[in-house]
This record gives structure tokens, C-alpha cells and sequence, in this order.
């Protein structure tokens, strides 16, 4: 399977579901990114450990490769791609994400017959699945202050004191008069902040285990 979409979209949360389904349903997982995937290959080379590692990354019911097509790969790096991509074929489950379109991808490698065979063998069979729309991070980036900064009571340049605690102003300090000379922050605000914080984390991961499974069937049938 092949998510492909512009930067923020959500790709790699999608093939981390397909992962975390997959997981649920016991098989072995494991999810990487390509740039590390070629730097062990590259470092496994050199301490004459190539076969071995290689077989760690053929092993897995599943394999998640993101972030593919960053940068042009080499050709040591073209050679270990293609190695993996086609000793997992018709084996195991591997997923891809990249932010470049399937047709760009024949000239991310050096050698194109490399690139041609391993397309011919994966990415011309795989569900492709393109994503569109704008960045999910930008829309959960927090909103700038907005209005005038108000001054404070010693004449300073106002501004945010400290998140989950209130400023004491009572205590001398080092920090200077009326001002605590260790501030913390409030037991109750963390207290509340985790009692908040577990039941969103479970219904995310319902959520992701429901997308997922959508998905996760036909990649191991």
C-alpha cells in the first residue's frame, strides 16, 4: 500500500494505524523511516553484517516505510532499496508513504532499471491511496496572542507568567522582591490535567484501531 499527499496530511498516521490494527491482530510490525532503514543497511555494509540485517527488515508481517523519496537515494542506496522492496514481494505486507507522486519515483533512484523492476514488482500492484487537503499540523498550531500586552504590577513588560500555575507575588526571592524564589506548578492543575489527558488517549486509539481496520484486510489476504 502507497500513501502519497503533501506534507501534514496525515500519512504517516494512516500507516501507523494500518500498524497498530495489524498489531492487535498478532502479527509482527515494524515501522521506520526510510532515511534510518538506509543508514542500517549502510552501517550493517560496512561491519560485514549486510545479510543479517537485511533479514530483520524481511522478517515482519508488516513493514512501514516513511518518508520515502526526500532526497535523491545513491547508488549503494538504490541497491539496498530495491533488495528489500523485492525480497519482501508476494512474502509480506510493506507500506509506503512519500510526499512525491508514484510516477516521480523512477528518478529518485540512481540506476533506472532498478527503479523500474522494483516499481514493476510493488508500487504497479499496491493500493495507492493519494491524499490531499492542508496541513493538519498548521491547523493544531496554537493561535498567536492577540491585543495589547498589559503592564504589570512592577512596571515590567506584561506577558504569560507560567502555564498550570499562578504567580506568587508574596514571597521575597532571589528573583526579586515579590517574586517566588522557586516557582512551581500546582499539584491540582497536573492532577487534572492527567485525569483529562487518559480518556482522550483511549478513545484515539479506538479510533485509530477502527480506521485501520479498514484497511488492514486485504493487505494479508
Amino acid at each position: 500500500m502507497i500513501f502519497c499527499g503533501p506534507v501534514g496530511v496525515g500519512k504517516s498516521w494512516f500507516a501507523e494505524a494500518l500498524g497498530y490494527s495489524a498489531c492487535r491482530a498478532g502479527h509482527r510490525v515494524r515501522f521506520i523511516k526510510v532515511a534510518k532503514l538506509l543508514l542500517a543497511l549502510r552501517q550493517a555494509r560496512a561491519d560485514h553484517a549486510f545479510e543479517r540485517e537485511l533479514r530483520t527488515w524481511l522478517a515482519p508481517d508488516l513493514l512501514i516505510l516513511d518518508d520515502f523519496g526526500l532526497r535523491k537515494l545513491t547508488a549503494q542506496e538504490s541497491g539496498d532499496f530495491y533488495d528489500v522492496l523485492v525480497e519482501r514481494d508476494r512474502r509480506a505486507a510493506t507500506v509506503i508513504t512519500s510526499n512525491r507522486a508514484v510516477d516521480e519515483w523512477v528518478a529518485l533512484f540512481d540506476d533506472p532499471i532498478l527503479a523500474n523492476s522494483a516499481l514493476d514488482r510493488f508500487a504497479h500492484r499496491a493500493h495507492q491511496i493519494v491524499m490531499e487537503g492542508p496541513s493538519l499540523r498548521a491547523a493544531r498550531a496554537p493561535s498567536p496572542a492577540r491585543g495589547p500586552r498589559r503592564p504589570s504590577k512592577d512596571g515590567a513588560p506584561g506577558g504569560i507568567v507560567g502555564y498550570g500555575r499562578a504567580p506568587d507575588r508574596g514571597a521575597p526571592g532571589r528573583y526579586g522582591p515579590g517574586r517566588s524564589s522557586a516557582p512551581h506548578s500546582h499539584p491540582a492543575s497536573r492532577q487534572k490535567g492527567l485525569a483529562h489527558a487518559a480518556p482522550d488517549t483511549v478513545r484515539s486509539q479506538d479510533d485509530t484501531a477502527g480506521v485501520a481496520a479498514c484497511f488492514w484486510k486485504p493487505l494479508v489476504e
